[in-house]
């Protein structure tokens, strides 16, 4: 089941990567919705938000 816009098997993909890893793995795709980062934080160690942040301050939502 797809649970997020990006490609079917990324999620497993980065379950293996954060098994293997001996540092954080951090995700950032273009996160802007809550959705993908609940998905996210189930197969990462972080995730970055800062397109969401970015688009926001040009947009003069956050200050």
């Amino acid at each position: 089941m797809k649970e997020n816009q990006y490609r079917d098997d990324l999620n497993e993909y980065l379950q293996r990567l954060r098994a293997l890893s001996p540092v954080p793995v951090i995700t950032g795709f273009d996160v802007s919705i809550q959705e993908d980062i609940l998905c996210f934080n189930r197969v990462s160690d972080a995730v970055i938000m800062d397109s969401k942040i970015i688009k926001g301050l040009h947009e003069g939502a956050i200050e």
